[in-house]
């Protein structure tokens, strides 16, 4: 029984999408050569690519198939960190030096085993974790948890995942539609899967008195996000050039969801009459609100979710992009009502508010 349970772990292998052999590799999993010509043809994304032209992106693959420098046999005896997760944590699209646990080794001390597996699941995470925990001086294990929706199986010693979103319909062809649903798909399902293996994290690690330190990415702060990729230059660089041509791209995109209006700061005439704050504005936002532009003052209001939920479909660093328009465009975090001045009365929103003085926001929008 036991010698049939080692089997399983330890020979278990884990597919890395596109890699097939130890060695350096140019592209994994969704970083391929397909999607980055296809980027490059956009001109807000190719300033941010150029610098992967000139200094292509390298993953070393060790013999035991991880984004290593080394073999663990060279290791012996020096305290390690374990970073468990998917492709957050393995890099993908990252330099080596840019990705969290790299920075978070330079902070402990300890030298870097990253178990990261692009497109991985939870499951994933325990497998790795039971395949090294014991062969090395483990000082810490850090998890960013994989997102929800993800499974495990295994076939021929190969451990591989389901994405339910693209992988469904195959799902339902190998278990059969019923059993996908009621342990697949149903509420509360995902969230079992999910506890049930992060328990089995943490009580290895407490057996084995190492400290675990584990986020949850859906949930993982913005603050947190700065912190983990702080020295993260990948898309950072260049983006002062860039960040009026990506803003100009948003409010263009959301041209129609935008209340654009005077701002109503001195408009007050003291009549009494309730009418003294209203002002008509200039362009009724359609289907929903997302912003306000105030002609006059050249002052624009975003509501920061919209914004970080396009970045992300843009492939645009949503932290990085915040911190240029705090630096180039004034930009600061407050409240206010974007309906102020008109009849529709709606409580405070968080928004983001830019100074837009030297972006000429309506006549690009109009051409």
């Amino acid at each position: 029984m036991v010698k049939e349970l080692k089997k399983i772990i330890f020979e278990t292998k884990f597919k890395l999408p596109a890699i097939q052999s130890p060695g350096t590799h140019k592209w994994v999993g969704l970083d391929d050569a397909e999607a980055f010509e296809n980027n490059l043809m956009s001109s807000a994304r190719r300033t941010y690519l150029e610098q992967y032209l000139k200094k292509p992106i390298e993953y070393k693959i060790n013999k035991q198939m991880l984004r290593c420098d080394y073999d663990l046999e060279e290791i012996g005896d020096k305290p390690v960190d374990l970073y468990l997760g998917c492709s957050h944590t393995f890099g993908s699209g990252h330099y080596k030096e840019n990705t969290w646990p790299y920075l978070v080794s330079k902070y402990t001390g300890n030298i870097e085993v990253n178990l990261g597996v692009p497109g991985g699941d939870i499951e994933a995470s325990y497998m790795r974790l039971l395949q090294f925990v014991r062969r090395l001086n483990v000082a810490n294990v850090f998890h960013l948890q994989p997102p929800y929706y993800r499974y495990g199986y295994r076939t021929d010693n190969t451990h591989s995942t389901w994405i339910v979103w693209d992988d469904e319909k195959e799902m339902k062809d190998f278990y059969g539609q019923d059993y996908v649903w009621n342990n697949y798909l149903t509420d509360g399902a995902r969230e079992y899967n999910y506890m049930k293996y992060l328990n089995l994290i943490r009580y290895e690690c407490e057996k084995l008195n190492i400290p675990l330190y584990h986020s949850n990415i859906k949930n993982i702060e913005e603050e947190d996000t700065d912190y983990l990729l702080k020295e993260n230059k990948a898309i950072a660089n260049d983006m002062i050039a860039s960040s009026a041509d990506v803003l100009n791209d948003f409010v263009h995109e959301h041209w129609g969801s935008i209340l654009k209006i005077r701002s109503t700061d001195d408009l007050r005439k003291g009549h009494g009459n309730g009418m003294d704050d209203l002002v008509i504005p200039e362009s009724d936002p359609r289907i929903r609100l997302v912003g306000r532009y105030e002609t006059d003052v050249k002052k624009l209001y975003i509501i920061p979710k919209v914004l970080k939920a396009w970045c992300g479909a843009q492939q645009i660093n949503y932290s990085s992009l915040i911190q240029e328009l705090k630096d180039r465009f004034k930009g600061k975090a407050m409240k206010i009502r974007l309906t102020k001045g008109t009849s529709t009365k709606m409580p405070l929103a968080h928004v983001l508010c830019i100074d837009c003085s030297e972006v000429d926001l309506e006549e690009d929008a109009e051409t």
